[in-house]
């Protein structure tokens, strides 16, 4: 799934594809990503160490409170039964640039 925005692909990855967090100096982060069969690290740079740091700590707590729900959520595994309705809330995405 891609997402073009002023004329720039990107890529939609979700929350739990993020393998590492990593803070390079003040204003620059790389985040590993996993795919499917190898990681791809992206470096992005901030206008601020405030804002790396805050864009880093969001990042963080999106990864924490998407873990404790899956974890919460295996208690019930989803099954799906022939003619019966379902219902769905939205995956968590994170999109390069979405801050």
């Amino acid at each position: 799934m891609t997402k073009k925005l002023f004329n720039v692909k990107r890529k939609i990855r979700t929350i739990n594809s993020i393998a590492k967090i990593e803070k390079l100096n003040s204003r620059t982060f790389r985040l590993e990503f996993k795919e499917e069969k190898e990681s791809k690290a992206i470096t992005y740079e901030c206008m601020s160490p405030d804002n790396c740091s805050e864009i880093i700590a969001k990042l963080n707590f999106l990864m924490v409170r998407f873990s404790l729900t899956c974890q919460k959520n295996q208690e019930k595994p989803l099954t799906l039964k022939k003619n019966a309705s379902m219902s769905m809330t939205p995956a968590t995405f994170l999109s390069a640039g979405g801050f």
